[in-house]
Formats: C-alpha cells, structure tokens, sequence
C-alpha cells in the first residue's frame, strides 16, 4: 500500500513538471525563428541547388509561372497562350493562379532574357512551409494549445505527409498553408461576434483561392460551413447568443464567404 502511494506521488510529480513545461510561454518571435531554422533544415538541399522538385512542378508549374513572371514583368496580361497547342486561354485556366499575389512577386526574379531562375519558384514554395508553421501555431494558441503544444502541432502540420507529398502541386500546399488562419479568424469572429475578424477570413480565403485548386477550395469551404453550423447550434444550446449580438455574430459568421467569393 505505502509502495502504491509512492507511485501515485511521483506519477503526480511527473505530471506537474510535464504541465509546468508545456505552459512555458514561448514568445511568438522564438517560435518563428524555430520554424524558419526547421524550414532551412528540411529544405537544404533546395535551397543550395542540390535538388529540384519534379514531376507537375517541372512539367507544368515552372513552366506556366515562368510565362506568367515574364509577361506580367513586361507589363502584359497574358490572356492568351500562344505556346500551348496552336494557342489556348492562359488567365482562364484556374490552375495558373496569376491573381495569387506571391505568384506575382515571382516577376521581380525574371532575368534579362525573359527566364524565371527556378532557385525562385522554389523558394516561392519553401516559404509556405514556413506559412504553415505561423499558421498553425496561432490557430492552435487561439483554441487554447498551450504554447509548446502549438508549436508541436504547427511543426506536425507543417512537415505532414499531405502538405511533403503535395510539394509538387503548389496550389495544394498554398491553400492548406493559410487555412489554419482562416479558420482562426472565422472562429474568433463567431466567438466575438466581431466583423473584422470576419473579413480578415474573408480577404485570407479569397486570397487562397486566388492560387487556383478547386478542390481543395471546395474541401476548405465544405468544412468552414460546417465549422460554422456546428458552432451556432452548440451557442444556441448553450444560450451564447443571448450574450451577443446577434446581426453581427452572423454577419462575422458568414461574411468570410461573401468576400472570398466575390474577391474570387
């Protein structure tokens, strides 16, 4: 019995010091500079030239990117592709992405002879990996992870096997690297019943889905709709809503949607 108590005592210990050292608060800059060191370190041997990534991104992303760098840094709006079978629509394929604004930075890189360095795409790429981590790590600090769990999560989100094995279709990771902020600024305007954290979302969706994946777009806004439906039948029951207004609670709630659309 005395031995059976020693054990509960020192799984109690154990226990405290395991919270105690998940409760550390970790300042957002050193989790950035973490998640920046992680990123560097996985991405090595991108980043110094030793290793490319293949498939879709060389078939088909650099190529689109590198004529879409090229004539927006020429000042052009390339409607029209004139290299694709005897010409096709270029802005109406969905997957060129051209309005995603980090896509569009890509023409500061174009060189002399109209050429996109590839280091460029790919680091373009590298960095939402690190948009991943940030991402993750205040949506996690925001439903109440504690701050080393929050950085455990954004680390495991970051490197997971849906956004390592999506690394060559770009669009994929650029919508899942975003996403955990959308769905923070969703769930802290329905908690607030605040709108401007409703169009924060908003503009973030909008902007994902300006990168040009249908659907993962339509798995993103399948699963905010039920986010939302969820949460307003778990406040009803709850009585939260009689705590908050109401117009703006579902003008925060739904007002993501709206803009995203319309700025789509």
């Amino acid at each position: 019995m005395k031995q059976l108590k020693n054990e509960v005592k020192k799984s109690k210990q154990i226990e405290k010091k395991v919270k105690s050292f998940a409760e550390i608060d970790i300042k957002w800059w050193v989790a950035s500079i973490i998640f920046l060191l992680l990123t560097a370190i996985f991405f090595g041997e991108h980043l110094f030239g030793k290793a490319y990534f293949w498939e879709d991104f060389a078939e088909y992303v650099y190529p689109v990117q590198t004529f879409a760098a090229r004539e927006f840094a020429n000042g052009n709006i390339p409607f029209w592709n004139p290299f694709s079978f005897v010409g096709s629509p270029f802005i109406a394929d969905i997957q060129v992405g051209f309005f995603y604004p980090l896509n569009r930075l890509l023409s500061l890189f174009v060189s002399g002879d109209g050429t996109l360095p590839v280091a460029a795409l790919q680091f373009s790429l590298i960095i939402h990996f690190f948009i991943a981590q940030i991402s993750m790590y205040f949506a996690a600090k925001h439903f109440k992870i504690s701050p080393i769990g929050s950085i455990i999560s954004a680390i495991s989100f970051a490197f997971s096997f849906l956004l390592v094995c999506h690394v060559i279709h770009p669009m994929i990771v650029i919508h899942l690297s975003w996403f955990p902020l959308v769905l923070m600024f969703l769930s802290k305007g329905m908690k607030e019943a605040n709108p401007r954290c409703g169009i924060i979302s908003g503009l973030l969706l909008g902007m994902i889905m300006l990168a040009g994946h249908p659907q993962m777009t339509l798995y993103i806004a399948l699963f905010l709709g039920l986010f939302f439906l969820w949460n307003l039948i778990a406040d009803i029951k709850k009585g939260a809503l009689k705590e908050l207004p109401i117009v703006k609670y579902l003008v925060a709630s739904l007002i993501p949607f709206v803009i995203a659309l319309g700025l789509f």
